[in-house]
């Protein structure tokens, strides 16, 4: 949590590669936090975190505030659900920035990829 709070002002680090990391739900709610109010970080890699809904549902809630994230990559976290892809979508829609996300391998089902990829397409 504190490496999190620690790039909160942090505006020169724009990649943030955490892959394999296993941050899970608990990582990802303290970035998510951090994620807020960074206004320099663009890229976010947490493949094979163990986030599962709870950090999903986090996540998606810092897409309706942070404005600067362009690719957010979540793959290969099958704990995430339906129930979690559903939660991202929401948070995807408030979201103008964000031009990629990636939910590879994460037991999403095509209704929750279908609502993710139709709004996605308004981003500029």
């Amino acid at each position: 949590a504190d490496f999190f709070a620690s790039l909160e002002g942090n505006k020169t680090l724009e990649t943030l590669d955490l892959r394999d990391c296993m941050i899970q739900d608990e990582g990802a709610l303290s970035l998510a936090e951090c994620l807020k109010v960074n206004t320099g970080i663009q890229y976010v890699d947490l493949l094979r975190n163990g986030i599962q809904s709870d950090g999903a549902r986090a996540l998606a809630n810092m897409l309706k505030e942070n404005t600067t994230l362009r690719y957010l990559y979540i793959e290969e976290n099958p704990g995430l659900m339906t129930e979690g892809c559903v939660a991202l979508a929401k948070g995807v829609y408030h979201n103008s920035t964000l031009m990629a996300l990636s939910l590879r391998a994460c037991a999403c089902s095509r209704s929750a990829v279908k609502d993710i990829t139709s709004v996605l397409r308004f981003n500029s």
